[in-house]
């Protein structure tokens, strides 16, 4: 049994949204979780979406502020600048969340809107966000979190003193520290 091509149009229309709002081709495995982020209704489709809530180092924020077409920008929300702040923004951006302390070692927020698939097991969202180790700092959701702090102890016990007399000083791999502190300057 074919469908009609209004049925068949109705359906691309549905994929495309849960595209767009998935930030991604994986889309979990429940159909009723699918069908609400990929509704027409932005009230039914926010309902369904989980907000993952992290602060940014500066040269973590100077990185992912950038890449907005990760996810759809319309459920991403970054933090103002901090007073004395003169980086460059893209005027979509959605600069709206108060920032922390600026004597914070994480004092810029970001909040991403995401499926609870995307949440609970993209591996595409883990690669992006946990590359950036150290410089950012999960608030929620604190499954996400806890994922996090045990794959950091993993990689810590994976990589620690694997031979006797081994220095515990990390080896510095670039002279600079802050090796991409131009990315983000304060006047």
């Amino acid at each position: 049994m074919r469908r009609s091509s209004d049925e068949h149009a109705a359906a691309v229309n549905r994929l495309e949204r849960l595209l767009h709002h998935s930030g991604g081709i994986y889309f979990g495995a429940d159909l009723d979780q699918q069908l609400a982020i990929s509704s027409p209704s932005a009230a039914r489709r926010s309902q369904a979406l989980i907000t993952l809530r992290f602060s940014c180092a500066p040269w973590a924020f100077a990185f992912i502020r950038e890449g907005l077409q990760r996810y759809p920008i319309e459920q991403t929300r970054f933090s103002e600048p901090l007073p004395g702040d003169s980086w460059w923004h893209h005027p979509k951006a959605p600069h709206v969340l108060e920032p922390g302390s600026s004597d914070s070692s994480h004092p810029y927020p970001v909040e991403l809107d995401l499926p609870p698939w995307t949440v609970a097991a993209d591996v595409d969202l883990r690669s992006w966000l946990f590359a950036f180790g150290g410089g950012i700092r999960i608030e929620s959701p604190e499954a996400l979190r806890q994922e996090l702090v045990q794959r950091s102890r993993e990689a810590m016990d994976a990589n620690g003193l694997l031979h006797a007399g081994q220095s515990t000083e990390p080896e510095q791999l670039s002279g600079n520290r802050r090796f991409f502190s131009s990315r983000l300057r304060r006047d």
